[in-house]
Formats: structure tokens, sequence, C-alpha cells
């Protein structure tokens, strides 16, 4: 072969050689770590929060796993505490639980590829503070009468969680709580100050109170308070004696004078005996005057009939009222009519006059407080007695055989009016431990209750 023939093979060979040498020694892309970006912690509690991260660029290499990782400690990594949430590039979101309540964490979002974990920036945050009962104030206590009072509170801590009740208890003890009261408000939800209203109180009395508010954790009381209801006004009446020689105090309220206590006489005013002693059976077939007394077997600390008089009077039933001899000289059983003129004068709402008091059964907001006795009621059933009146739960004697007669003493006051609803039925009133009002009635005549005279 020329020379020249040799070059020109050379020629042509020689570029694909070097182009096939270069190709063979050709090296793969080359990859890297991911690249990525922590996201600000949301939703943050005692014990959790939500995180994130978001990858931008995968190096090169597909991401196996991806998350955050947490700890206490600057710089955490996926030695420390750390949550798994798939694969691949984007937005990712994490939660985070574990935690402790009040305590300061770093967190960091990871990729891992196969070049190896990659770390976002880091971003702090504080877990909120372990869950407790509110904290709060009793507010000053305001606007003080015989019966009513203002107060309230401040509540300056929800203790983590929200108020679910708030308001004020009061009683005449210290240190009043839900269970132990004489009374207590629920005044609304939330945080911030609230104004609470006392209710039935007892005139010139001493009284505890005490804010309170609940939450999920629990019941919390703000300062105790103490104040004084205003004293009682009674006007007192001249009394007067029955033909038993029992005496009676008097009170004035409005324009009329009322007995202070329930009538106890045992004859009518010209002498005549009342019938009594009464079995169950014979009470039912009555249609004449007669009275009972409650037994002082049922009454614990009264061991003589007598002493049962003493202290509730007796049981009248209606046919006793109808010949108008029942009260002393110059006083009289009061009527339905003289009932209404008492109510409207006493209640805070409704005036004397009001249609209200032609209604049956419970009418009037106060009234029967300001006129129930200040002891001897059940529960928390006294009332304030401002006039004087000292309306005792005296009970009744119903109308059955087959069932205890007396009943009630204790949680009911009935009074007999002198009006007749019909032949067999009249009017009457009762109060009851657990209401402010009085209720107007007409019952069967035969049913013995107590009378209060008023003076003609």
């Amino acid at each position: 072969m020329t020379t020249t023939k040799k070059f020109l093979l050379y020629a042509l060979v020689w570029p694909a050689a070097v182009f096939l040498l270069l190709h063979s020694c050709k090296k793969e892309d080359p990859k890297d770590l991911p690249g990525l970006v922590t996201d600000e912690l949301t939703e943050i509690t005692q014990i959790t929060a939500v995180a994130g991260g978001s990858i931008t660029d995968d190096g090169g290499a597909a991401i196996i796993t991806r998350g955050v990782c947490w700890s206490t400690g600057q710089n955490p990594t996926i030695q420390d505490n750390k949550t798994e949430d798939g694969q691949g590039t984007g937005s990712f979101v994490s939660l985070i639980n574990g935690l402790k309540p009040g305590t300061l964490y770093y967190v960091r979002a990871y990729a891992t590829n196969s070049e190896g974990t990659a770390y976002g920036n880091t971003v702090s945050f504080t877990t909120l503070a372990a869950l407790d009962v509110p904290g709060l104030t009793t507010a000053d206590v305001s606007d003080i009468t015989q019966l009513t009072a203002l107060a309230g509170g401040h509540i300056t801590d929800d203790g983590g969680a929200p108020i679910t009740a708030r308001g004020v208890c009061w009683s005449t003890t210290e240190n009043p709580t839900l269970e132990s009261n004489r009374g207590f408000s629920v005044d609304g939800t939330g945080m911030g100050s609230f104004v609470s209203q006392l209710t039935a109180l007892i005139a010139d009395t001493t009284y505890y109170v005490r804010a309170y508010a609940t939450n999920s954790q629990g019941t919390a009381y703000g300062n105790q308070l103490s104040f004084q209801t205003k004293e009682r006004t009674i006007t007192h009446g001249q009394g007067v004696t029955d033909i038993d020689g029992n005496e009676y105090p008097s009170v004035i309220i409005g324009e009329q004078e009322w007995m202070a206590v329930n009538l106890r006489t045992t004859r009518y005013q010209d002498g005549t005996t009342i019938p009594s002693g009464h079995s169950d059976t014979e009470w039912m077939e009555l249609t004449t005057g007669a009275y009972a007394v409650y037994p002082h077997t049922m009454i614990e600390g009264l061991s003589t009939e007598a002493e049962v008089l003493q202290a509730y009077g007796a049981l009248y039933n209606w046919y006793a009222l109808a010949a108008g001899e029942l009260c002393p000289a110059g006083w009289r059983v009061p009527t339905d009519d003289d009932w209404k003129l008492l109510e409207g004068t006493v209640d805070s709402a409704y005036d004397p006059g009001h249609s209200i008091w032609d209604n049956e059964q419970w009418r009037g907001t106060d009234l029967a407080l300001k006129l129930k006795s200040r002891s001897g009621w059940q529960l928390n059933g006294s009332g304030s007695d401002i006039y004087g009146f000292a309306a005792l739960p005296a009970g009744m004697r119903l109308l059955s055989a087959e069932t205890q007669n007396f009943q009630l003493l204790g949680m009911y006051s009935y009074f007999w009016t002198s009006t007749e609803e019909n032949e067999s039925q009249a009017w009457s009133r009762r109060m009851y431990f657990q209401h402010g009002g009085m209720a107007r009635a007409f019952h069967d005549k035969g049913v013995g209750y107590p009378v209060r005279c008023l003076r003609e």
C-alpha cells in the first residue's frame, strides 16, 4: 500500500476511533442532596403542632422519604424525633405529637435521596402551657337590699381551655361552692367581667360570696367577700288574745293587720268546743267544723300536742270557718280578696289590683320569700320574713283512709280563705319551700289547713 493510500485510510478511521473512545469514557450526570425549606409551625397546642416543608430540588435522584425532625436542642436530625410523610418533591404536612406543654422546640424538614439526607432551615416554637382551672377574682357587692344584691367577677385566665360556665355562689357559711351554697347564678361563658344578681336572700343576714368559673379542668373560685343584707322593716300591731288565752302578735302590712302566727284556738268565740281527735275515716266524713293537730311523733324535737299547737297552730277544716266564730272578736278569717291585697302589697313585680292575682296556681315573684319564716323550712326554703308574717311550713291533713293523712310539714304552708268556690270546695293559698310565689287554688272543704286571722 502506498504512502498516500495509508494516509487516506488513517484520515477516515481516526475520527471514528476518537469518537468511540470519547463516548466510551463519558460519565453519568452528577447527583446531589435534595434542596428544601421548613414551613412555619401552626395549630400549636400543649402536646401537638402542625409542621411541614417544601422540597424544591430532588438533587437529581428520587426522594425516598421526607418529613420533619425535632428536638429541644438546635439543629435536630432524623436521629432525634421525626415523622415520615411520603416521597417525592413538592410540599407536605407533618403532625408532630408527644410534645410537652410549655416547652421550646426546634424543627427542621428533611428529605432523603440516594445521596443522603438534607435538612431545611431551623424553625422554633413553644407549646402552649399545661391546662389548668381558670383564674378569677370576685367583684365587690353592691345594690344590697333585704332580699337581693349585685355581685360578679372577672376572669383573668381561662387556664388554657374555654370557660363553659361562670357566675357567683353565696351562702351564710364561709367558702360557698357550687355543691354547698344558699344560691348560685349562671352568667354566661367566656373570659372577661360579668355581673350576677343574688336573689332569695334573708334580711339582716351576713352572706359570703365567691365568683366561680368552669373549664374542662374543673371549677375555680375567686376571693371570698362578705356583706350584710338590710334590716327587716316590721311594723307591729297591737296583737290579740283568743278565748283560750292564746296570745297572738300581729303585724301591719300595707293597710292590713295580720296575726303573725297561725291560729291555735280549740273553741269558738262563744266558748263552744271545736271537735277534734278524729280518726282518718271519721275526718273524711265530716261536714261540720273540726280541727286536728299534726302528730308530735312525726316532728323531731316536739314531744306533746301542746308543743305542736304552740309551734305550728291547728289544722282546721273549712266548716270550722263557716259560722264566722273561729277568730277572736274584732278579727275574721280573710277572704280571697284580702289575700290578693296582701300579695299585691308585698310582691316586687305586681301591685294590688293587677290581674295576675286572679289567676290560679303560682303567681307573683318574691312575695312568699318576704312572708316565709326565717327558719323551719327544708333545704334553702327559708324566707326573709321582712314583714314579720313568719309563714311556717305547717303541712296539712288530707282526706284519705289509705295514705298518711298528715303530710308536707317542712315543705308547704297552707292557709284557708273564707271564700267558697262551690258547695264542696273553697279557696286557699299555699307556699312551697322551693318557690318564691304563692299559689291560689280551691280545695275540698274537708281538708285540714292552718288559718291566719285579719283585723276587721
